[in-house]
């Protein structure tokens, strides 16, 4: 099994058995408390005295105890009191039992206070801790039947996996290893029936997937303090309760001072968005026992990713304006020297009669809405601004190795590094909800090793301006 569920059973039990020898012990000291009190108004010094030497050496929190209620200087003076006693032992009652030892010993009933009040918490955790116990025994017990059934190849009860989500939900075990556990063995009782993998699927691929949030800088919540968090909260309430996103936002732009003000913002909710969707991965852990509650959050989940891709389309249109407005204003700078092109881009050919790259042609298949992500991406290879998790190399597949991946919210741009600054780019292609190997084979075939890809220098520039050219005049906005 992908996940190893036998290792998570030898956890618990180990926990359970620990726990239980834990509570032993808990028992061993009540019982101790237990026999002391019963010695409450004895006044005999010797018997009072051997008592509480007892009580301080085989539970020292009676002596924190004392301390918290005031009863320092008390304790002090019984620790001398009890040195005393001992140190005269062989002297006469009248000798040991004089004013100063009266005194304190009548104070002895502070003590007993304490103590019952100790006491009585430790009994009210104890009882606790016992029911605590007896429920787990019954987790146990099922996690027994578990083992047995995967063992023999049965199919497991419900009522076992119901009692393995009540302890997953209770564990510290991670929500994607916890929903991993629970989709193996529902995947296992459904290849004993019928096999069930698209939920399988869906569900380990929501649990597994990853989203990385802005870093909002100092810098930018200084400069923006008009735009406050009340504010944002109530742009992403708004967001939450229309029906177009898009609509929303078009109408609230304008009122933003700047295209570098609107990316503040836009940053901001996807941040929020983020929070959202991960929340939504703990509701499967809680929901997941009933198979409606899973494909209800799983369109949950898919609503809020949509929000969230829509989100990232204006980031991406609102970054791609800002790198435009930056180029225009260094060609418009005549003391501006002629900007060095960081990474040379070379398109691989379709072999066509006609020039005709693989990457002109891969866009006809990426929605036009998509069209300023596909733009960010392939800006930032040629410019080098692509962050640690907009790139990747492609390591999971050995047909893959010395391939990398640019990623955005959907766009995945795969190329090579060939030499020095020049990349060779294979083409584009739009990810779909499961996870398709066969399309970044497809696209890594493109690229043949034996081939010298040097002569693709000659239309470099043509097929870069070519591909932005189509992408501006193409490009548009529009609801999934």
């Amino acid at each position: 099994m992908a996940i190893d569920i036998f290792a998570f059973l030898e956890r618990e039990k180990d926990k359970y058995y620990k726990e239980k020898a834990e509570l032993q012990s808990f028992q061993d000291k009540l019982a101790i408390f237990e026999s002391a009190l019963s010695f409450q108004g004895i006044t005999d010094s010797y018997e009072l005295s051997a008592i509480y030497y007892l009580l301080i050496c085989v539970y020292p929190e009676v002596e924190a105890d004392n301390i918290r209620n005031g009863l320092c200087g008390h304790a002090i003076h019984m620790n001398t009191l009890i040195s005393k006693i001992y140190n005269n032992r062989e002297s006469s009652k009248n000798d040991i039992r004089n004013e100063d030892i009266f005194t304190h010993l009548s104070r002895m009933n502070s003590i007993f206070d304490s103590m019952r009040r100790k006491y009585d918490e430790m009994t009210e955790q104890f009882l606790k801790d016992r029911d605590y116990i007896k429920n787990k025994s019954k987790d146990i017990y099922n996690n027994k039947l578990l083992y047995f059934a995967l063992k023999n190849g049965e199919i497991v009860p419900y009522s076992v996996v119901e009692s393995l989500h009540k302890q997953l939900l209770d564990s510290d075990v991670g929500r994607a290893e916890a929903i991993g556990i629970l989709e193996e063995i529902r995947r296992y009782n459904m290849s004993k029936r019928v096999p069930d993998m698209p939920v399988y699927n869906s569900v380990n691929m929501m649990m597994n997937e990853e989203f990385e949030k802005f870093e909002i800088s100092d810098d930018e919540i200084t400069k923006y303090t008009n735009k406050d968090a009340s504010l944002l909260k109530s742009y992403y309430k708004s967001i939450g309760t229309t029906n177009n996103i898009r609509e929303f936002i078009d109408s609230v732009r304008s009122t933003f001072a700047s295209n570098d003000e609107f990316i503040f913002i836009i940053k901001n909710l996807i941040n929020y968005k983020i929070d959202d969707i991960l929340s939504t991965k703990d509701l499967m852990l809680e929901q997941y026992m009933k198979k409606e509650d899973r494909k209800l959050v799983l369109s949950l989940n898919r609503e809020e990713k949509n929000d969230l891709s829509i989100l990232y389309d204006y980031y991406y249109e609102a970054v791609n304006i800002q790198n435009e407005e930056l180029e225009n204003a260094l060609s418009e700078d005549s003391t501006q020297e002629e900007p060095i092109e960081k990474n040379i881009l070379l398109f691989i050919d379709r072999g066509t009669s006609t020039h005709t790259t693989y990457f002109e042609n891969d866009l006809k298949s990426i929605p036009q809405q998509k069209y300023e992500e596909t733009k960010f991406l392939l800006n930032g290879i040629k410019n080098d601004t692509l962050t640690a998790r907009q790139f990747k190399p492609l390591v999971h597949n050995n047909k893959l190795k010395g391939f990398y991946e640019a990623r955005g919210d959907q766009v995945r741009i795969i190329y090579k590094h060939l030499a020095n600054n020049k990349y060779v780019i294979c083409g584009v292609f739009l990810k779909k909800d499961d996870v398709d190997l066969q399309m970044y084979l497809n696209m890594v075939t493109r690229y043949n090793s034996s081939v010298d890809y040097s002569y693709l220098m000659d239309t470099k520039d043509e097929d870069y301006n070519k591909i932005v050219n189509y992408i501006n005049t193409n490009k548009r906005k529009a609801d999934r």
